[in-house]
């Protein structure tokens, strides 16, 4: 018996040329189905491999922000310390100045009364003083009472001038 029984009539019947245009049809069908399936999964697993990369991107930048505020409290604790050391520096030097002016009181009280003072310039922890006196005994007096005080370090003797109406003027830088 025939294996191939057909009965179809002939013109409605498969055309070997159309059978193997159709085969190539599948066979092109199946490729692009293939090729589609492929690039979707490329596709999908860029997309899981770009959102783990940006995950972790986030993470890092998370920590990085809260590393910097970290630090910008610290900064601002660090400004606030070096106002505080400038402020008690500036207190501290005021309150030095201040016992450099009591010094300074304490040594122009001590002045005979025929000496008089017609210049103390205090600049820092120096001061310039300019002295008459009538008598150089009365000088002489009175550089030994400033030997006798503890703060004075170093006097020098800038001006020393005699005038007959006036009497001795002196300048001392006393340090």
């Amino acid at each position: 018996m025939p294996s191939n029984i057909n009965l179809l009539p002939k013109d409605l019947g498969s055309n070997k040329k159309q059978s193997k245009s159709l085969a190539l049809a599948k066979k092109i069908s199946y490729g692009s189905i293939a090729i589609f399936v492929c690039v979707f999964a490329i596709g999908i697993g860029l997309n899981i491999f770009i959102f783990q990369n940006v995950s972790g991107i986030e993470k890092e930048q998370d920590e990085l922000k809260q590393s910097i505020t970290s630090l910008e409290e610290t900064e601002y604790k660090l400004i606030l310390t070096k106002d505080r050391i400038a402020k008690i520096q500036q207190i501290l030097a005021a309150r030095t100045a201040e016992e450099y002016y009591a010094s300074q009181k304490e040594l122009t009280d001590t002045l005979p009364e025929t000496i008089t003072v017609e210049l103390l310039k205090i600049d820092g922890q120096k001061s310039l003083l300019q002295l008459n006196a009538v008598s150089s005994r009365d000088l002489v007096a009175f550089v030994e009472t400033i030997s006798s005080f503890e703060n004075i370090h170093v006097v020098v003797m800038d001006e020393l001038k005699f005038n007959p109406g006036k009497g001795y003027t002196i300048v001392l830088e006393i340090t």
